[in-house]
């Protein structure tokens, strides 16, 4: 078996890490090895040659290197129990990550040069990969803080009675929060708190000024917490990561861009549910939400790419009648790609409207972008639930199917009240308090200092 080595190192320990293989979790990954490597840490990212083909190498400092493995899964035999598709993935990546290690552990008599290994958390199995390593273990949770604590204290049976539901962090929900606001099932719930034995401590991708309520109960809980976010995208998309399209991405660069040159600042509402955040959206849930835009009255820039469990004649219909004439004099639908860092720092942008992934998040309140947040499954319901009640940087919408109404009201509000007015002040706040965590001083900064005198 072949692995393709990408990039030099620098002096210093010298780190394997390995994220779960999707580009939402090797984003932070990287960006958190290109941090380290400016302390002179040497970082080693280990995933599937096609994903990290996705980085924009001449980025990367010299201490960073890619190592891609081939997604060669030739002997391998499913577990009867996975059915979740991130345990099915990470059980993948785990028989060719092995095959990696087994190698390398024999190439250098027993003593790899690596000195620590940082995991995913969604990757029990690297557990018995840092054991062969003789190496300490620690974990990058990409997610927010307060997911994590969600992970938890979930019940691990669905024969949950009512009470066994209510999950309680007096500090931050006086009343307590039910567990189904992170949707996932008890079996994963397992399988990833196995991630979290023997760990030496926790990496996370946000800053403490964002989540402090969340990151003081974690910091009771486990041995080490290092909040070392925003740990932002170092991922340039390419036509083979966003799908088929006959759209020219310098075009639909210049499109959104452009458009966004001609609108007065603070203006437009950006609506965009990332590469996966359709996924449980269905044709009812698509017009909801265009109907909700249309009847607002605001300006609109919609990136929109449909649900990949639409039939052919529903494609047709994906947005209803007439939607796209009558709105034109306010309102753009991209159907491609779309430079989300750059619409989100354009001073038109006044607010985003999205799934509540963390990712898209940090990108919002580290630019200072209030959010409506309609969340459908895995920790996108916690994560909205957090950053409209706690962070006060949000409205959420309710869960699942939710009529325009609703979505006109939310964007009413963001847009022309004295609510929405508050709301932009603590994202300018919290775009501040971003800004600070990662300068020399700051929070953030301070806690990757604290990591690297750790190991």
């Amino acid at each position: 078996m072949r692995f393709h080595e990408q990039n030099g190192g620098s002096r210093g320990h010298h780190l394997l890490m390995i994220p779960h293989a999707a580009l939402p979790h090797i984003n932070p990954m990287v960006h958190l090895a290109d941090k380290l490597s400016q302390h002179g840490v040497r970082c080693t990212v280990l995933s599937y040659d096609c994903l990290l083909q996705q980085i924009p190498r001449e980025d990367l400092r010299d201490g960073v290197q890619l190592l891609g493995l081939p997604q060669d899964l030739t002997g391998y035999s499913k577990p009867e129990d996975l059915f979740y598709p991130p345990m099915v993935d990470s059980e993948r990546l785990r028989f060719v990550a092995n095959a990696y290690i087994d190698r390398f552990v024999q190439d250098h008599d027993g003593s790899p040069p690596y000195t620590c290994l940082i995991s995913d958390v969604l990757l029990p199995w690297t557990v018995d990969a840092a054991a062969k390593l003789n190496v300490p273990r620690y974990l990058l949770s990409p997610g927010s803080a307060f997911s994590f604590l969600m992970l938890h204290h979930v019940p691990l049976s669905n024969d949950a009675d009512d009470t066994n539901r209510i999950i309680q962090f007096p500090n931050m929900f006086p009343n307590g929060v039910s567990c189904d606001i992170f949707s996932v099932p008890p079996q994963f719930a397992m399988y990833t708190r196995r991630s979290i034995l023997n760990a030496a401590g926790l990496l996370g991708n946000s800053f403490y000024e964002l989540e402090t309520c969340a990151i003081d109960e974690l910091r009771r809980m486990e041995k080490k917490v290092y909040p070392v976010g925003p740990l932002e995208s170092a991922v340039r998309v390419t036509k083979s990561f966003v799908g088929d399209s006959s759209m020219n991405f310098v075009s639909v660069n210049d499109e959104c861009l452009d458009w966004l040159d001609r609108q007065t600042d603070n203006s437009v509402v950006y609506v965009n549910f990332g590469t996966t955040g359709f996924i449980r959206f269905n044709l009812k849930m698509v017009h909801e939400l265009a109907q909700g835009l249309e009847a607002s009255g605001a300006k609109f820039l919609w990136v929109l790419r449909p649900p990949p469990n639409l039939s052919s004649d529903e494609l047709d219909q994906l947005l209803p009648s007439g939607f796209e004439e009558r709105v034109k004099d306010r309102g753009l639908v991209s159907r491609g790609w779309a430079p989300q860092l750059k619409i989100l720092e354009h001073p038109s942008t006044a607010a985003f409207v999205m799934q509540a992934g963390w990712n898209s998040i940090m990108e919002a309140v580290a630019r200072g972008v209030p959010i409506i947040s309609w969340s459908t499954y895995a920790d996108q319901p916690a994560n909205a639930l957090y950053a409209a009640q706690i962070s006060k940087v949000g409205i959420q919408l309710p869960q699942g199917i939710v009529d325009r109404s609703a979505v006109e009201t939310a964007i009413r509000t963001i847009m022309c009240s004295e609510e929405g007015k508050v709301l932009k002040e603590n994202a300018q706040r919290l775009k501040l308090g971003a800004a600070c965590a990662t300068s020399p001083g700051g929070s953030s900064f301070q806690s990757l200092q604290d990591f690297i005198t750790d190991l």
